[in-house]
């Protein structure tokens, strides 16, 4: 697993937070599936929205290291079995990608 950048904001502002920025990447060697999980940076302007944005694949069979270097966009779609997204602070919800396409909070 790697892990995000998180810095903590408000200062200025008086009201102290956290911000997450960046990816992180799970792998589980017993199942072969792996995970991306993006965190937006955020503007330093207004109220932060603590979005995160993901995906959970297949990991690659054959080259197991190339999947370390992905990047969210650059998925393959075949590979992928499900797409979530949210805010790490209240509510993620997540779609599969093969037989029930149903949306699921």
């Amino acid at each position: 697993m790697t892990h995000p950048v998180a810095a903590i904001t408000g200062f200025f502002r008086g009201s102290l937070g956290i911000v997450i920025s960046g990816q992180s990447n799970v792998s589980c060697p017993a199942t072969k599936l792996r995970a991306i999980v993006h965190y937006p940076e955020e503007s330093w302007v207004g109220k932060n929205k603590f979005k995160v944005a993901g995906v959970i694949f297949e990991a690659d069979e054959d080259d197991d290291e190339a999947d370390d270097d992905l990047k969210l966009k650059s998925v393959p779609e075949d590979r992928i079995v499900a797409r979530f997204e949210g805010s790490w602070r209240g509510k993620v919800s997540y779609w599969l990608t093969r037989g029930d396409d149903q949306v699921r909070e």
